[in-house]
């Protein structure tokens, strides 16, 4: 996770001009803590959900009305 989420992070700006790809990231970052939730320790400590957030962040704040639906889905994932 110490290297996936900024990777993904800095990618969020270089595929902003694809919606569908922006929509399939918000959709499995919400998977992620899915799978946390369901305590298979992918992501590790607790804490570390919460590197979730800034790359959803980024998402939520884009154009497309679906791809932020999408997002806010997965950060409300985040939050519980």
């Amino acid at each position: 996770m110490d290297e996936l989420v900024p990777m993904l992070t800095e990618l969020i700006d270089k595929i902003d001009v694809s919606p569908e790809l922006m929509m399939h990231l918000a959709q499995q970052l919400g998977e992620l803590v899915s799978v946390y939730l369901r305590k298979v320790p992918f992501l590790g400590k607790a804490e570390n959900v919460e590197c979730l957030i800034k790359p959803l962040e980024m998402i939520i704040s884009h154009d497309d009305s679906t791809v932020r639906e999408k997002a806010v889905v997965s950060m409300k994932k985040v939050g519980e």
